[in-house]
C-alpha cells in the first residue's frame, strides 16, 4: 500500500447489532499499513460503530461472538486485513427446546 491510498473494508453485522446500529453493513476506508482485525475493530469502535467492542468481547478478552474474515473463522486478531476483504460479526449460537 502506498501512502495515501485507502484500504477499503466491508463489516456486516448480523443479529442483534443489525438493531442495535440500525444498518446491515457498513463500508470503512481506511489509511493504515499492515491492518489487522484487531486495530479495524478499535477503528470502528472509535469512527462507526461506538460500543461494538463491548458488545462482541463484554468484559472478556475472548470475543463472544463469531468472526468472520473472508468468510473463515478469525482464530488470531492478529490476522492481516487487505482491501475489499470482508468481516462479518455474527451473535453467538443459542440452540436447545421451548417448553
Amino acid at each position: 500500500m502506498f501512502l495515501g491510498e485507502y484500504l477499503k473494508i466491508i463489516i456486516r453485522l448480523y443479529g442483534q447489532l443489525q438493531i442495535d446500529y440500525n444498518t446491515r453493513e457498513i463500508v470503512v476506508e481506511v489509511n493504515e499499513n499492515n491492518l489487522t482485525v484487531k486495530k479495524l475493530l478499535d477503528i470502528i469502535n472509535e469512527k462507526h460503530l461506538p460500543g461494538i467492542l463491548e458488545k462482541i468481547f463484554g468484559r472478556n478478552t475472548r470475543a463472544t461472538h463469531v468472526l468472520l474474515h473472508n468468510g473463515t473463522a478469525v482464530k488470531d486478531l492478529e490476522e492481516k486485513i487487505s482491501d475489499e476483504d470482508v468481516i462479518a460479526i455474527l451473535p453467538p449460537a443459542v440452540g436447545g427446546r421451548c417448553e
